[in-house]
């Protein structure tokens, strides 16, 4: 697999790694989009204990903001995501990598939004993947 220069990796799955400890998930993760060598926008998955939808609904409502979401919604100029590329980073409690595909409703939205690569963290290492 090519990924982009082995040092912005290295500085993107450091900071994906910071963004994946700020989260109050039991599923740590965090996600950075890279675009042209720069960290243009980062975040982690968050679980909300209040909002009106959920307050209506009570439990059964899946209170969670995936990562890339957050990732995503925090860059205002959302053009600039056009040609980006998305990391996004899990480990497991020993510090190994852990499984961090995004899920079909965040691939969607990457797709959406023109993000033209996903790297993330797998049992195995890092995966690469190209989006259509």
């Amino acid at each position: 697999m090519k990924f982009f220069g082995l040092k912005i990796l290295a500085t993107a799955l450091k900071k994906a790694r910071h963004m994946s400890t700020l989260s109050g998930h039991k599923f740590k993760i965090g996600a950075v989009i890279v675009r042209k060598g720069r960290i243009l926008s980062s975040g982690c998955n968050q679980a909300f204990k209040t909002h009106t939808y959920i307050n209506d609904h009570g439990e059964d409502f899946n209170k969670t903001v995936h990562a890339e979401i957050c990732a995503i919604f925090r860059l205002k100029n959302r053009e600039l995501l056009r040609g980006s590329t998305i990391v996004v980073y899990r480990e497991k409690k020993d510090g190994s990598f852990a499984r961090a595909r995004p899920c079909p409703m965040c691939f969607e939205l990457i797709r959406k939004y023109g993000i033209k690569k996903m790297q993330y963290t797998t049992d195995a290492g890092i995966e690469e993947e190209y989006v259509a």
